[in-house]
């Protein structure tokens, strides 16, 4: 959509700019290393260059490390929430019991 404050050449020069960023972004994300044949599986080392390659600087190494040696789903959230410094998960049934036990302090107040 064409703003009325810039006329329509220099927002389609702007666009273009933002294209030719975008484009050189994934031109750097392409490798020749990292795709496996049809019936072979990659290489830990060809997996975790296809996860670095795709995912850029958004997957931290020590997740592309855990994901790339098959170690599984919770090691790969661990990473992650170590690389983003985040409070581990609780197990879903004792957030539940947490909450319920919220409600029921909150109940007793009133």
């Amino acid at each position: 959509m064409l703003s009325a404050s810039l006329d329509p050449p220099q927002e389609f020069l702007a666009w273009c700019e933002r294209l030719f960023l975008y484009l050189q972004t994934l031109e750097n994300r392409l490798f020749s290393e990292g795709l496996h044949v049809l019936g072979a599986s990659p290489s830990q080392s060809q997996l975790a260059a296809y996860l670095s390659a795709y995912y850029g600087d958004a997957l931290p190494p020590a997740a592309v490390d855990v994901l790339a040696e098959g170690r599984g789903v919770e090691a790969a959230r661990s990473a992650l929430e170590a690389a983003y410094q985040m409070p581990a998960a609780s197990h879903p049934e004792s957030a539940t019991q947490q909450r319920q036990q919220q409600q029921q302090r909150q109940q007793q107040q009133h």
